[in-house]
């Protein structure tokens, strides 16, 4: 008896383990995401200074996205998941599952359309022009304005993503 119980005991320090390492990695990810958040909103016009490219081999805050929902789908709904020992926990986070990943589709959909916005507005900017003429400077304030809107948006999807992962965060 003392055999199983100490087998038992070393199982339960494992999950617990588990469990624990799981969710300081997803605070970890979540502080993350909640830096680059906080920088675009305090001043959005930085996230046209390349992170977006695609070129750009590490690709900020679309990574950071994805990444979210990679750790979520491998490592939180996965069968073998440190989250089913709790049944309160692994409830709230089943319970949430489609509610999550419909803010990542959003996220995406919307990084996908300012990629195309902010890459069209840096071609035609780039395009050799002759010197304006009378009437340009409304259709530049209308073309500022499409890629101001498009910013605005694509910040508060990436905002809702990550205030939808982060209420997730507080069961644990």
């Amino acid at each position: 008896m003392v055999l199983t119980e100490a087998v038992g005991s070393k199982v339960n320090a494992d999950a617990t383990d588990a469990y624990q390492k799981l969710g300081n990695e997803l605070h970890g990810i979540d502080a993350r995401l909640r830096t680059i958040v906080e920088a675009y909103e305090e001043m959005p016009n930085i996230i046209d200074s390349g992170e977006l490219s695609v070129t750009d081999r590490t690709r900020g805050v679309e990574v950071m996205v994805t990444a979210v929902y990679r750790t979520m789908r491998s490592l939180v709904y996965a069968e073998d998941s440190p989250l089913r020992a709790d049944r309160d926990v692994w409830d709230a986070f089943k319970e949430q599952r489609s509610e999550f990943i419909f803010f990542y589709r959003s996220a995406l959909r919307e990084l996908e359309t300012y990629k195309e916005v902010l890459m069209a507005y840096r071609q035609m900017k780039d395009d050799f022009r002759p010197r304006p003429q009378c009437g340009d400077l409304e259709q530049l304030r209308q073309d500022t304005q499409t890629l101001v809107e498009a910013r605005e948006s694509c910040i508060e999807a990436i905002s809702n993503f990550h205030g939808k992962f982060s209420a997730m965060l507080t069961v644990l």
